[in-house]
């Protein structure tokens, strides 16, 4: 009876040991990549053709996540929106600790071997051709900093985009998942090393680990291109089509169905001088379409 006894204690702790060895413990040092807009916050920002819109690459980390070499491709569709310059925040924590070494390029300005790397593995040609990306190295220096931050919360960059003469279509700027670095994607191209010590940049560095998590969910915004306001149908929100829905409002102008839909802005199903008063703001700047749209 008391083999017995000890032989069940054995197998109840091996049967104990084997499902604690198969806890993933919770992570210790977190960061995530962010993606915001001068737009206000919708699940979905709607924006004029021509209309430019800032998009923002933010980066946050926990306490004790010494920020190491960085990379990340900000992925955009190509069909819908035009990207420009990105304008690096300067007077950041992290780009302080990485001048020397900072590159964010197009997709399209590097060769066809290195553009392939930055995308999923499981995407297929269609989904490459139709995304371009932002692509942004940052490693820092001992010749910019003798050390490296950590509890980072701050822009990398923001970066402008054209919207393409796409009315009706989506697109979305953003970073998949599916590149992130772990130890079973080791290729990932979406990954924030660690530094083991922040005052020494010749620590021990970590691209990824079971005590470390990097998070993209809060990295992906859509755009819907529309043809509100643009009641003359000519690509651009001006004051001419504030003077067009003046003008029909007192019967010295005709429109037609078409054109009624795109000149009800305030979405009140009449075309009067209110409309023409936020045609006149949106040419101006002072509102962005998406107001409207909502």
């Amino acid at each position: 009876m008391k083999i017995i006894k000890i032989f069940v204690s054995i197998v109840i702790s091996a049967l104990l040991f084997s499902l604690l060895s198969n806890v993933s413990a919770a992570p210790i040092y977190t960061a995530s990549f962010i993606l915001d807009t001068d737009s206000d916050k919708n699940e979905i920002i709607y924006v004029n053709v021509n209309e430019t819109v800032k998009v923002s690459l933010g980066v946050n980390t926990s306490e004790g996540y010494y920020a190491g070499p960085l990379a990340v491709p900000v992925f955009y569709t190509d069909s819908v929106l035009e990207a420009g310059s990105a304008n690096l925040n300067i007077s950041g924590r992290f780009y302080n600790c990485c001048k020397t070494y900072t590159s964010v390029v197009n997709s399209e300005k590097l060769t066809a071997e290195a553009a392939e790397a930055l995308y999923p593995s499981d995407w297929s040609s269609q989904q490459k051709s139709a995304n371009k990306a932002i692509y942004t190295v940052m490693i820092p220096n001992k010749t910019d900093s003798d050390n490296t931050p950590d509890k980072l919360d701050e822009n990398l960059w923001t970066a402008e985009f054209k919207v393409r003469d796409a009315v009706g279509s989506q697109g979305n700027v953003f970073i998949p998942n599916e590149c992130i670095r772990t130890e079973k994607n080791i290729d990932g191209s979406v990954y924030l090393a660690r530094y083991s010590d922040g005052s020494d940049l010749s620590s021990k560095r970590f691209d990824y680990g079971m005590d470390m998590e990097l998070d993209v969910s809060k990295a992906e915004i859509t755009f819907q291109v529309t043809d509100l306001a643009d009641v003359d149908n000519d690509k651009l929100i001006s004051s001419a089509d504030a003077l067009l829905i003046l003008k029909y409002s007192v019967d010295l102008a005709e429109l037609d169905s078409d054109a009624l839909i795109r000149a009800d802005i305030n979405q009140d199903n009449s075309v009067d001088s209110a409309d023409a008063f936020c045609a006149l703001k949106v040419s101006t700047g002072i509102d962005k379409i998406n107001k409207y749209m909502h």
